[in-house]
């Protein structure tokens, strides 16, 4: 006969085992939407055009290039379409009104002006509003992101493809992922998979994981 403690206990192992054959759930999850202003060719050439060529972002673009390639395009320094990257921060909602307080201008109009509060210039060398992939971003996107900043920072990333010789703008993305940490190769892993795979369609606000 089974005791009634023994009973619970053992219908407890079985929750827990269960729980554990069921496959894990992403906890963080971004989002990504875009948007075709003109169609590509068939097989098409890409390039990536970096503004801010530091070894961080310049290890990004070989990264992105080579993904590129492993996805079956082609690539080039001279391609006729090139990508580019820009990114800010919409600051959670209490630090955003710190931030108002410290008088940060959040999309600065020029591409070399600082975000950082008066007197804290020094403190946003790893920030990654600093140009993180080539240039910061100064407009909002086309597609307004769902994912909140009332808890969490949230780091936002414009995609721009253009044709090389007209500067036509062929196809934009706009993500959107928590910041939840300054942790570049993590945010690198979550954003590279999803742009590939959504070059040349529109999207919107389709998730992804944030490794």
């Amino acid at each position: 006969m089974i005791r009634p403690v023994s009973r619970v206990a053992a219908a407890l192992l079985f929750c827990v085992l269960s729980a554990g054959a069921l496959p894990a759930r992403a906890q963080w999850m971004g989002e990504l939407s875009g948007t075709v202003m003109h169609p590509l060719p068939a097989r098409p050439t890409f390039g990536v055009v970096i503004y801010d060529d530091t070894e961080q972002n310049l290890a990004f673009r070989r990264a992105f290039l080579d993904a590129l390639r492993r996805s079956g395009y082609q690539t080039g320094d001279d391609a006729p379409y090139v990508f580019s990257f820009a990114t800010s921060i919409t600051w959670k909602a209490k630090r955003e009104r710190e931030i108002q307080s410290e008088r940060v201008r959040r999309y600065p109009v020029e591409r070399g002006e600082g975000t950082a509060p008066q007197g804290r210039e020094g403190d946003v060398a790893d920030n990654p509003e600093t140009r993180m992939f080539g240039d910061r971003r100064t407009t909002p996107p086309l597609v307004a992101p769902r994912i909140s900043n009332i808890e969490r920072d949230r780091l936002d990333i414009s995609v721009t493809l253009r044709e090389r010789a007209s500067s036509k703008v062929m196809w934009t993305a706009d993500l959107a992922l928590p910041l939840l940490e300054e942790d570049r190769d993590r945010i690198v892993r979550s954003i590279i998979g999803p742009i590939i795979q959504t070059i040349g369609r529109d999207a919107d606000h389709e998730p992804f994981e944030v490794k």
